[in-house]
């Protein structure tokens, strides 16, 4: 009103921060926070519109409004006050700076995200009260600060949710040093044995008793209340693959499968090569299966070994004739998920039911969508498929699976069961150049049942022991072939 020359102020100046502010109460105390940037015209307004009549003048003011008149123009004061910028979607790191306020913001925005968007309470149990003030206490009770330590008090909030999309990720510039110990591990009777590696002195069959000082059993200790997953498999896989991230040349303890124990410094190797070594359970190539005594058998993977959807087509063209494929999907996908499916499943299907969150000020609904990806043929398979899966499927190798398991297109599912884990993830950048990520949509199967937690569950369960690797064998792969000879 002031600016507008329709009023004047009696009493104390008005600060533009105050009125561009908005109130959110917490407990007996509450948030003040810039919520717009106001304008006069093109000009935004000045940092302070100051009163006309001072305070101490204000019964003299308020006694001869009749006489004031119109309020004269107000001089346009400095507007120096920071201006508010716009976060774009993506990725957008936060500022560094990392104490005590940062952290405290960032564990509130944690929670505070979850509350609104995460879909999976109702499965997982709502313990994110009580994780905020344990997180938020330890936080306190840190005798420094440092990131690290508040990345693990991320982390720890985090498996509250029991969800395997959960990370706590830090974008900040400081150098970090080492690499990464090239294996894939693989869960056997509770201890984490090698199924595949590229690391001189380590052999498949290789289990890890020790990393650096540190028993297996007290890293797993360590790392279990910091770990969040959906199912117990995959929250073994998530311990056993924070072992292949090294500060540095790192001794490891290993037991062969004759017993025999040794020592080996593991060389770290760098994020790229350790990306081109990949995580899936095999690098076979596909094509047929005549060195399993299965000729007429046809293997093929969607994984990183297929290089993209035109070199999946090319498998299945050569597959044409086959008499069973052999589908694995132990791994992330490499190929186009709905493309791969719609030449599969040669009858109309349908993709999971995907719950979107539709999040109102006083409510949360779901908008549920799905989908029929069509059917593609030339080239395409109609015989009988076997998929391979486990843990380390997660997400979108979920998804595919599940239209496969949806569709009763399959024969037999073998291995162990998925990550129980699917749907868009979302991420949170927070003070301090922190993040934090977790899953943001709810996925059904197709008849509306659950599947977070529960996952790809196979009929015929293989368990893998470390002789099978120290010889050379799949053993997910050879019990496919053997349900497949037997029809």
């Amino acid at each position: 009103m002031r600016l507008a020359n329709r009023a004047w102020i009696a009493g104390e100046g008005v600060r533009a921060e105050a009125a561009e502010a908005r109130w959110t109460a917490v407990k007996n105390g509450g948030l003040a926070w810039r919520a717009q940037e106001l304008y006069a015209g093109d000009a935004r307004w000045p940092d302070e519109v100051p009163a006309d009549f001072p305070a101490q003048d204000f019964d003299q003011g308020a006694s001869r409004t009749a006489d004031l008149g119109t309020p004269p123009a107000r001089a346009t004061g400095p507007a120096n006050r920071p201006k508010l910028e716009p976060i774009v979607p993506g990725m957008q790191p936060q500022p560094e700076a990392l104490g005590l306020g940062e952290a405290r913001a960032a564990l509130l925005a944690v929670h505070g995200a979850a509350r609104r968007f995460f879909p999976y309470f109702k499965v997982t149990g709502d313990h994110i009260d009580a994780r905020l003030h344990e997180t938020m206490d330890a936080l306190e009770a840190l005798p420094s600060l440092d990131r690290v330590s508040v990345r693990n008090l991320l982390r720890r909030f985090g498996e509250a949710l029991h969800d395997g999309h959960v990370g706590a990720g830090d974008y900040s510039s400081t150098p970090v040093s080492g690499g990464y110990f090239a294996a894939v591990l693989e869960d056997v009777n509770g201890e984490p044995v090698v199924r595949r590696t590229s690391a001189e002195g380590v052999h498949p069959g290789d289990t890890i008793v020790r990393v650096g000082s540190v028993s297996v059993a007290d890293w797993y200790a360590r790392e279990r209340p910091l770990s969040s997953a959906s199912t117990e498999g995959s929250l073994r896989l998530k311990i056993m693959r924070s072992m292949l991230r090294l500060p540095g040349p790192t001794e490891f303890g290993l037991r062969a499968p004759d017993g025999t124990h040794r020592a080996v410094t593991v060389q770290p190797v760098s994020a790229d090569d350790y990306f081109a070594f990949g995580t899936a359970a095999t690098h076979r190539p596909p094509g047929w299966l005549g060195d399993l005594g299965a000729p007429k058998l046809y293997y093929t993977t969607m994984t990183e070994t297929l290089a993209d959807t035109a070199a999946f087509r090319q498998t299945l063209a050569e597959a044409r004739d086959a008499e069973g494929l052999i589908l694995d999907m132990r791994g992330y996908p490499a190929v186009s998920l709905y493309e791969a499916a719609a030449r599969l499943i040669p009858y109309s299907f349908s993709s999971p039911i995907f719950n979107v969150p539709v999040v109102r000020p006083a409510s949360q609904t779901f908008s549920p969508q799905s989908f029929d990806p069509g059917v593609l043929t030339d080239p395409s398979y109609t015989g009988p498929i076997v998929l391979l899966i486990g843990p380390s499927a997660i997400s979108a190798a979920e998804n595919f699976s599940t239209m496969l398991v949806d569709a009763k297109r399959l024969t037999a599912i073998v291995g162990r069961r998925s990550a129980g884990t699917n749907g868009n993830i979302t991420t949170l950048f927070l003070p301090g150049a922190l993040s934090f990520t977790f899953t943001g949509m709810e996925i059904l199967h197709t008849d509306g049942s659950r599947f977070h937690g529960i996952g790809i569950v196979p009929n015929i369960e293989v368990t893998p022991t470390a002789e099978d690797f120290h010889n050379g064998i799949d053993p997910e792969l050879a019990r496919a072939v053997d349900e497949l000879r037997s029809r």
